[in-house]
């Protein structure tokens, strides 16, 4: 390959090279998100109920 080639080839966009790239980025985010939103409600529901434990 001649270094030209090789550079335009380093320009390319991402989400064009690899078709749906962004968008199974934007969806692991979203997944993770929840996830991480479902873990910390069930550690604060627990922290809840610890506390009133302790106190009753």
């Amino acid at each position: 390959m001649r270094s030209e080639e090789i550079q335009d080839g380093a320009d390319l966009d991402p989400e064009g090279f690899h078709g749906s790239f962004g968008r199974f980025a934007q969806q692991s985010l979203e997944f993770g998100e929840h996830f991480l939103n479902r873990v910390y409600l069930t550690w604060t529901l627990n922290m809840i109920v610890e506390i009133k434990f302790i106190f009753t």
